[in-house]
């Protein structure tokens, strides 16, 4: 048998505070999560984008002639990392249609991130040879999206 888990809201009861009050922190606590999930919202995207575009410069060890693509790549990665962050709200939407229309939002900028980043990743791809090829396969993210080791 599962051991039961008390939430902060129920425990509430427990304290004999007038249902008023027994309300207003219920509103609070469910507030204050919405807002830690928002200030969430960037946080693994622009904390990977810098570590990643390191492990693909140690794997491919970019030549003279691949600098200026390998460049283009990083500040494409990093202006894209900050429009993707951008869009995270920075206050919970109040209700289910605003919160559709956020996320739809997010959506949104995250296809033209995607889009935008297509033609310079396939660009600085098609400039390496075999060997550059499989060393970054090998420092590319699991598909768990963890990195794997140097």
């Amino acid at each position: 048998m599962g051991c039961a888990t008390t939430r902060p809201a129920d425990r509430v009861q427990e304290l004999h505070i007038s249902p008023r009050h027994t309300r207003r922190f219920r509103v609070a606590v469910v507030h204050q999560h919405a807002i830690a999930r928002a200030q969430m919202c960037a946080a693994p995207t622009a904390a990977g984008a810098p570590s990643t575009m390191r492990a693909i410069e140690r794997a491919v060890r970019p030549t003279e002639q691949q600098r200026a693509g390998f460049e283009a790549l990083r500040l494409r990665s990093a202006g894209m990392v900050q429009l993707v962050a951008s869009s995270c709200p920075a206050v919970p939407p109040p209700d289910h249609m605003d919160r559709f229309a956020a996320v739809t939002d997010r959506l949104d900028v995250m296809l033209f991130a995607v889009m935008s980043m297509s033609p310079v990743l396939q660009g600085f791809y098609d400039s390496l040879n075999q060997q550059q090829k499989t060393g970054l396969d090998g420092a590319l993210p699991a598909g768990d999206g963890a990195m794997k080791p140097p």
